[in-house]
């Protein structure tokens, strides 16, 4: 039964690629993470992972179809294209000159440096220092109420915004921040959201672009199975992987990938085998949001984990528990009309004003681990209020102050 939803994806994925010809567009996003993620689970390679139950396929269908929908409504209306007197007014900052001012750069440095410091002081150390020393302190030490949860979403965001940007020596510093204290995700986050807005601002791709993209992902597996083995340990990662004898001679690097792409799907099926959902109507996602402030009693919890190890469930479980089918496929749903008319603005705006693509990148990273985790429930998603206070509200009072 799992062939249904991964045929859906495959045909949709190349239907959006042949009419956008463009990587990043949402549908072919969200339709080629969808593939590659249940075709890499229909291998079954580990003894986790379980045959996936009629309800399963079935979410995963309907999630596939109603995100699409928004999607493919939003490719067959042809955006308006403002004419060039209201296109100069959309925006003061275009993307393919960059920004005009290093002393914005500085100061977004500035900041940044200041928040890991105080954390640094904070938590006496960084996760790093700790490994080195062997003091028993982890990567989950390393935190420091409400300041945490900014310092994450405003370090990755700078990160993603320099990354492909052209004598910003800052980069380096953003992208020492993840190894500094021995996380994988900052890390992606980082090189996904700098990636989109890369694809979408570069006026000109390298020859081999294709190769060189290969190459990048290839070393990313590489490292990521690498930070992995130090920070968990290779044997035990293997152990409680449980992967099958018949495949000991695939790479750890690459069983990495594999179990955070897939034993989140075996999770999901667990608890759609326990419960219908409609058992929390709210509570299990305003947990999730704001879990770091307060917590709401709810109703029932279910222990669906089918190892203690592996604790993400794609982004449905407290959608489900509270709303049943109808939560997972309304926020798909929801994503998809967002994806599409940022996706629209970007292509119809040739200033393509930071606001839209910094937001767009967000949203691609979003999309790229929607069947890992919900990244709406996290900090990351501070982003959607940083973007506009950092890169549009100051271009928009210095635009007003100039007018007078």
């Amino acid at each position: 039964m799992i062939a249904i939803p991964i045929l859906l994806s495959l045909v949709l994925f190349v239907f959006d690629f042949v009419m956008n010809r463009k990587i990043y567009s949402p549908g072919v996003v969200f339709n080629v993470i969808t593939f590659v993620t249940l075709f890499l689970y229909s291998f079954m390679l580990s003894n986790i992972q379980q045959i996936l139950s009629g309800r399963t396929v079935l979410l995963l269908t309907m999630c596939i179809i109603w995100f699409n929908i928004p999607v493919f409504l939003g490719y067959s209306i042809k955006p308006k294209q403002p004419n060039p007197e209201k296109l100069k007014q959309i925006e003061p900052v275009e993307l393919q000159d960059g920004m005009k001012s290093n002393k914005f750069d500085l100061i977004l440095f500035i900041v940044v440096l200041c928040l890991f410091l105080i954390e640094v002081i904070y938590n006496k150390g960084f996760p790093l220092l700790w490994k080195l020393l062997k003091n028993g302190k982890t990567y989950f030490d390393f935190s420091m109420p409400i300041v945490h949860q900014f310092f994450i979403a405003i370090f990755i965001l700078a990160g993603a915004y320099s990354l492909f940007k052209k004598k910003c020596f800052y980069k380096w510093f953003y992208l020492a921040i993840p190894i500094l204290v021995i996380s994988r995700s900052y890390l992606i986050a980082i090189a996904v959201e700098g990636f989109v807005v890369y694809l979408i601002t570069a006026r000109k791709k390298p020859k081999y672009f294709l190769v060189y993209l290969s190459l990048a992902v290839l070393v990313g597996i590489v490292l990521f199975g690498l930070v992995g083995n130090i920070r968990t340990g290779k044997n035990e990662f293997l152990e409680v992987a449980e992967f099958k004898p018949f495949v000991s001679w695939i790479p750890s690097s690459f069983k990495w990938v594999y179990a955070y792409m897939c034993f989140s799907i075996s999770n999901l099926n667990n608890l759609l085998g326990m419960t219908n959902g409609f058992v929390n109507y709210g509570a299990s996602s305003l947990n999730s949001i704001f879990h770091m402030f307060f917590l709401i009693s709810e109703n029932q919890s279910f222990d669906y984990l089918v190892s203690k190890n592996f604790t993400v469930s794609t982004f449905a479980p407290a959608l489900y528990l509270d709303f049943g089918f109808f939560g997972p496929i309304l926020f798909v749903f929801v994503i998809g009309i967002i994806a599409a008319w940022l996706y629209w603005e970007i292509e119809k705006k040739g200033t393509k004003p930071w606001l839209f693509v910094l937001l767009y990148a967000f949203l691609v990273y979003v999309i790229t681990f929607i069947w890992f985790t919900n990244l709406f429930f996290t900090p990351m998603v501070l982003q959607f209020i940083l973007v506009p206070i950092i890169f549009y509200l100051p271009q928009k009072a210095l635009r007003r102050k100039n007018l007078k």
